[in-house]
C-alpha cells in the first residue's frame, strides 16, 4: 500500500466526524452541562413562593401566603390553587434530552431566533426563597416532541420534553380561583345573609352553631351543614370588568339593589368574605352578576344561588327537643304519675334498673328510647301563646323525663361485685310533659332553660313505646325495660341437671372429662340429644315478655308444689345452682315461668316450655 491511499482514506474519515459533529445533534453533544434525561429544574413544588408567567394575551404574578395562593398582577385575587399545583407538577416532571452549547451553535451558525426563543413564545419564573429560575420557552424542536427552552438567560439551549409547555395556562382565566369563597370555609365560625326576606345570622359558640338574628336559637348541625355545602359549592362561571372601572350599579350590586348578599369568616379571621348578587346577566338570565369582596373583578354566578335567596332562620333552626348524644347518656329518670323509674349506666354491665327493683335493663330498649327522644322535634308556640305557659306545664305535669350524661346521684349495685356509681357532673335535660292536647299536639316543657315546645302527639308516644302510638302506655313501667334474658348462663359450666316433673325427678351429671351420666333412676340411660339441645336452648333463654315485676300471689299464674322445675347444678363454690319453675297457659301460646328466688313473672314461648321439661333420659 502506498501513502497516497491511506492520506486519502484519512481524509474521508476526518470529513465524516466533522459531518456528525456539525449535523448529527441527536448524539452526544459538546458542552453537556448535565447528564441527558435530567430534571430540566431540581426543586420541589412544596418550596415555590412565587410564579410568573408571560404570554401573548397575558402577564400574570403569583404569590404564596401561608399556603394559599393568589394572583398580584393584573388583578389581586384568589388563584387557583389546584391549576397552579398541576402546573408545578409538570414542571418537575419535565426532562432534558438535549443541550445545545454556544459553541454547538456557533458551528452550526444558530442564533436564539433559530429556536424561537427571540423573542421567546412564553416566559415562566419560578420564585422560591432566596432565588428564581427563569424559563423562556421557543418552538417546537423537529424531532421528538420536545420544545426548546433556554435557562436564566444563559447560551445554552435546551430540548425539553412538553409536560410543562402543554401544563401552561392559556387564557388568565385558568389562572383564577373559581370558587366563590375561600377553602378556608371548611374552619368557618359566622355567617351573615341578607337578602329580601330577611337578614340571618348564625355563629359558631362554644363548638354549637347558633342563630343570633332574628332571634337566638340553636341552629340545626344538619341544615348548618347544608348550607356550608351550598356556599362550598358556588363557582364563579365569568368573569367581567375590573371593580374600580365597573359601575356596581349598573349590575344590580349597589347595597340598595343586591338581591343577595352573603358574609363568611373563617375561624380567627376578622374581615369576612362577601358575595353580592346583583341582576341576572343580559342574554343569558341562568347567570347572575356578583361581586366578592377578595375578587377584583365583577363576575357571574349561576343558579346554585337561588336556595339562598328563600333561606329563613326558621329552616335553619333545631327543632330537637335535645340536643344529647344518646351514647354519652348513662342516666335515666323517669316519673309517670305516681311511678318512677330510675337506670343507670354501668362499664361492666350495660344498662341497668335500680328503682322500683334491682334489675339488668334491656340496652336495646333503652337506646331506642334514647335515640327517639333525643331525635324529637318540636315547635315554640307564638309569642302570643307564651304567657304563662310554662308554669301551667309545672302544675299539671305527668310525665317528666330527665336524661343526664353523668349520674344523677349515688346507686346501690345490681349485684355486690359491682361497686356503687359515684356521682359526677355531666349535662342534663329535664322535660316535662302537659296533659293537654290542642290540634293533636302536646305541650313539653325544657326544664333548663323553661323553654315550651308543641310537639306531636302521635310522635311522642312513638318515642315512648317505640311502635304504634297507645294512650294507655306507661313510661315508667319498669317491665317495658327489663332484660328479657331470662338469666346468664354459661353452659360450660353447668355439671348437674335436675328435672322434676309429674311427681318424679331426674338428675344427669357431667364428670371432669365433659361425658353426662345418669345420677337418678338408678339403671337408666342418658339421652345425649335431650341433654345437648336442653343445653343448647338454656344458654341463650330469652323471656318472650315479662308479665309482673312484684307477684305476691303465685298460684294465679298457676304455680304451685307440682309445678315442673328445672335445676341447673353450676361449677363453683357453695354448690351454686339456679332454677327455672313452669307455671300454667297465659293463653296467647305462651307459658308462664319464673326463676326461684325472684318475684318477676316472665312469659315464654309454649315450644320453648316444652323442651325444657323434656325428659334427659332414653326410652326403655
Amino acid at each position: 500500500m502506498t501513502w497516497k491511499p491511506v492520506m486519502w482514506l484519512s481524509a474521508v474519515v476526518g470529513l465524516v466526524v466533522v459531518f456528525i459533529v456539525v449535523f448529527e445533534h441527536g448524539t452526544q453533544p459538546v458542552g453537556l452541562s448535565a447528564p441527558l434525561d435530567a430534571p430540566m429544574l431540581g426543586f420541589e413544588p412544596d418550596n415555590v413562593t412565587s410564579l410568573a408567567i408571560t404570554a401573548s394575551n397575558f402577564n400574570a404574578m403569583c404569590v404564596r401566603r401561608d399556603q394559599t395562593w393568589f394572583l398580584t398582577r393584573p388583578v389581586e385575587t384568589r388563584a387557583n390553587g389546584a391549576r397552579i399545583q398541576k402546573l408545578l407538577e409538570a414542571l418537575r416532571r419535565t426532562r432534558q434530552r438535549e443541550v445545545i452549547s454556544p459553541e454547538m451553535q456557533r458551528m452550526r451558525r444558530l442564533s436564539p431566533g433559530s429556536f424561537g426563543l427571540a423573542p421567546p413564545r412564553a416566559q415562566c419564573v419560578v420564585g422560591y426563597d432566596r432565588k428564581q429560575d427563569e424559563i423562556a420557552i421557543g418552538q417546537e424542536a423537529p424531532l421528538g416532541d420536545l420544545v426548546y427552552v433556554r435557562l436564566n438567560g444563559g447560551g445554552e439551549v435546551l430540548a425539553v420534553t412538553r409536560e410543562f409547555e402543554s401544563a401552561l395556562p392559556s387564557r388568565l382565566d385558568e389562572l383564577r380561583d373559581r370558587a366563590v369563597f375561600p377553602p378556608s370555609l371548611r374552619m368557618t365560625a359566622r355567617i351573615e345573609i341578607k337578602h329580601a326576606g330577611g337578614f340571618i345570622q348564625l355563629a359558631l359558640v362554644g363548638g354549637e352553631w347558633r342563630i343570633q338574628q332574628p332571634r337566638d336559637a340553636r341552629a340545626d348541625p344538619a341544615a348548618v351543614e347544608w348550607l356550608l355545602g351550598c356556599l362550598r359549592e358556588l363557582r364563579v362561571e365569568a368573569f367581567g370588568g375590573d371593580v374600580p372601572v365597573a359601575d356596581p350599579v349598573a349590575y344590580g350590586l349597589g347595597p340598595d339593589e343586591a338581591i343577595l348578599a352573603v358574609t363568611v369568616w373563617p375561624e380567627g379571621v376578622s374581615e369576612g368574605v362577601t358575595l353580592t348578587v346583583g341582576k341576572a346577566a343580559q342574554g343569558n338570565p341562568s347567570l347572575f352578576y356578583a361581586r366578592i369582596s377578595d375578587m377584583g373583578a365583577i363576575g357571574m354566578v349561576g343558579k346554585a344561588v337561588l336556595p339562598l335567596l328563600d333561606l329563613k332562620a326558621e329552616s335553619l333552626r333545631d327543632r330537637r327537643l335535645c340536643d344529647a348524644d344518646p351514647a354519652r347518656i348513662v342516666s335515666l329518670t323517669l316519673l309517670d304519675g305516681e311511678r318512677k323509674l330510675v337506670m343507670e349506666r354501668r362499664a361492666e354491665e350495660g344498662w341497668v334498673i335500680t328503682e322500683p327493683l334491682r334489675s339488668l335493663a334491656d340496652s336495646r330498649a333503652v337506646g331506642s328510647l334514647l335515640k327517639s327522644m333525643c331525635a324529637l322535634r318540636g315547635d315554640e308556640p307564638e309569642e302570643g301563646a307564651r304567657t304563662n305557659l310554662a308554669e301551667r306545664i309545672t302544675q299539671e305535669a305527668v310525665v317528666k323525663l330527665t336524661m343526664a350524661e353523668g349520674p344523677l346521684g349515688r346507686s346501690e349495685p345490681v349485684t355486690n361485685a359491682v361497686p356503687a356509681i359515684e356521682v359526677v357532673t355531666g349535662r342534663k335535660w329535664s322535660y316535662w310533659v302537659g296533659t293537654n292536647t290542642v290540634a293533636a299536639s302536646r305541650l313539653v316543657l325544657r326544664q333548663e332553660d323553661q323553654k315550651v315546645f308543641r310537639v306531636s302527639a302521635v310522635e311522642l308516644l312513638r318515642a315512648w313505646d317505640g311502635g304504634a302510638p297507645r294512650e294507655t302506655v306507661s313510661l315508667a313501667d319498669a317491665m317495658r325495660y327489663m332484660d328479657r334474658r331470662v338469666f346468664g348462663l354459661e353452659v360450660d359450666h353447668v355439671r348437674r341437671l335436675t328435672l322434676a316433673k309429674d311427681g318424679r325427678a331426674e338428675t344427669v351429671v357431667r364428670d371432669g372429662d365433659g361425658n353426662w351420666s345418669v345420677d337418678s333412676p338408678p339403671g337408666a340411660k342418658i339421652s345425649e340429644a335431650a341433654v345437648t339441645a336442653l343445653l343448647s336452648r338454656a344458654g341463650d333463654l330469652a323471656a318472650v315478655r315479662i308479665e309482673s315485676v312484684a307477684a305476691t300471689n303465685a298460684g294465679q299464674y298457676g304455680f304451685d308444689e307440682t309445678s315442673p322445675r328445672l335445676t341447673f347444678g353450676l361449677t363453683g363454690s357453695g354448690g351454686i345452682q339456679k332454677t327455672i319453675l313452669l307455671g300454667g297457659s297465659d293463653r296467647r301460646q305462651g307459658v308462664y315461668a319464673m326463676v326461684q328466688g325472684r318475684d318477676v313473672i316472665f312469659v315464654l314461648p309454649r315450644a320453648v316450655a316444652e323442651e325444657l321439661t323434656r325428659s334427659l333420659l332414653a326410652a326403655p
